[in-house]
C-alpha cells in the first residue's frame, strides 16, 4: 500500500489511567480509562487521526496481550502483533485534576526469546516491502539484544524504507550506529549519547550537527514544553506553541510523530512538517488516552504554532 507507515511496537502496554477529580476520594469512585499503549501503538493512533495507511506490529503476550488486541480492534487500529510467552505489561498512569499533577508506574514486560526476536524479524521482513516508512518507537523487548533496533534499521535500508528512530538509553545508542533516517530525541535522551550537557541553544545546534555526522538526515530534538527543533542539514526550525493548559502529557512525542511524518510524506518540507508535529504534539495535551488527536483541537493548535528559523 502506498504511503503506509510501519510501527513497531516491541514492548507494548495495557495503558491504565486513573483520573482523580477529588481530593482523597475513594478509588471505587475513580474513573479508570484503558486503551493500548506503547510508543509505536501511540503513532499509529495519532496517524489514524490524519486518515494516514499505518500497520502496527510488534510482540503481545497472555492475557494482558489478548486485551490489548481486542481494544485495538476497538478502535479500528490495524495491526499484526506476534504472540510470545509471558505477560504483556501493565502501565498505570493517575491524573489528579485537584492537584494538578500526573504520576506513572511502567512495568518491564515479558522476556522474549532469540526465537521470539528471529520470528518477529521474519515478520517484519515481510511487511517492509508494502512500506514506504518504518517508526522505531519506544522500549525494546525485555531480553532483546541492544542492538536489535540496528538490526531492524538494517533490513529496512536493504528494501529503501525510511526509518525513523524515537527511542532511549543503549538501544538509541546503538541503533544510531545504523544511520536512520531521523531520530527524535528529548534533551535528556540526546544528552545521554553525546554525553554532554544541551543547556544553551548554541549547544543544541552543536548536537544536531554532530548526529547528522553520524549519517542521520533528519535530527528532531524535543525541548519540552519550549517545543522542538528540527534539521534536514539545509535548514534548521524551532518551533512551539504558547504555553496550554496539560489533561496528559504521555504521547506528546508520539503524536508529533505522527503529525510530522503524515506531513513530510507528503511534499518533505521540513518546516510544514516541524509545523504541523508541534500542533499534533500540542493537540495530544487535550486528551487522556496517548495519540488520539481531536482533529477541531489539532485546527486551533496550527493556529498557535509559531516557527522560526533556528
Amino acid at each position: 500500500m502506498k504511503d503506509l507507515i510501519l510501527t513497531v511496537t516491541l514492548n507494548p502496554a495495557l495503558d491504565k489511567t486513573i483520573l482523580k477529580t477529588e481530593k482523597d476520594i475513594p478509588l471505587s469512585k475513580e474513573k479508570y480509562i484503558f486503551s493500548a499503549g506503547g510508543k509505536g501503538i501511540n503513532v499509529s493512533r495519532a496517524l489514524d487521526s490524519f486518515k494516514h495507511p499505518n500497520l502496527a506490529i510488534g510482540l503481545l503476550a497472555g492475557v494482558t496481550g489478548q486485551t490489548v488486541r481486542k481494544l485495538l480492534r476497538e478502535e479500528k487500529i490495524k495491526s499484526n502483533f506476534i504472540n510470545v510467552k509471558g505477560e504483556t505489561r501493565t502501565n498505570l498512569t493517575i491524573i489528579s485534576t485537584a492537584k494538578k499533577e500526573i504520576k506513572r508506574a511502567i512495568e518491564i514486560g515479558p522476556r522474549v526469546s532469540q526465537v521470539d526476536m528471529n520470528r518477529f524479524k521474519r515478520q517484519f521482513q515481510n511487511v517492509l516491502k508494502e512500506s514506504d516508512c518504518v517508526v522505531l518507537a519506544g522500549r525494546s523487548a525485555n531480553g532483546a539484544h541492544d542492538s536489535i533496533y540496528a538490526q531492524l534499521i538494517t533490513l529496512a535500508h536493504k528494501t529503501n524504507v525510511m526509518t525513523v528512530l524515537d527511542t532511549s538509553g543503549k538501544a538509541l545508542s546503538e541503533g544510531i550506529k545504523a544511520a536512520p533516517f531521523m531520530i527524535k530525541p528529548n534533551l535528556m535522551e540526546a544528552e545521554e549519547v553525546l554525553h554532554t550537557k544541551l543547556n544553551s541553544l548554541k549547544k543544541v545546534k552543536e548536537a544536531i550537527n554532530r548526529f547528522h555526522q553520524m549519517g542521520i538526515k533528519i535530527v528532531v530534538i524535543s525541548l519540552a514544553d519550549k517545543g522542538a527543533i528540527g534539521s534536514n542539514q539545509r535548514e534548521i526550525y524551532h518551533a512551539r506553541t504558547p504555553k496550554l493548559s496539560v489533561k496528559n502529557d504521555v504521547g506528546c512525542g508520539d503524536s508529533f510523530l505522527a503529525g510530522f511524518l503524515h506531513s513530510y510524506c507528503g511534499d518533505q518540507s521540513l518546516k510544514k512538517a516541524m509545523h504541523m508535529g508541534v500542533a499534533a504534539g500540542a493537540a495530544n495535551l487535550n486528551n487522556y488516552i496517548p495519540g488520539l488527536i481531536d482533529r477541531k483541537i489539532f485546527k486551533q493548535m496550527i493556529q498557535c504554532v509559531k516557527i522560526k528559523k533556528a
